[in-house]
């Protein structure tokens, strides 16, 4: 339980840096930052089955 911080920690960084991007230039660089973030897992995850 001590370690639920450091798991949330990333991801709470990661949505101030969206919302820092979606102020300062609009919903659709938000949008597409998460989805290159985001792409690397989801092609591994595609060819790995």
């Amino acid at each position: 339980m001590w370690a639920y911080p450091f798991f949330v920690l990333p991801q709470l960084l990661f949505g101030f840096i969206l919302g820092f991007i979606r102020i300062k230039s609009g919903f659709y660089w938000a949008l597409l930052t998460h989805c290159v973030v985001n792409l690397p897992g989801a092609v591994q995850l595609f060819f790995k089955h």
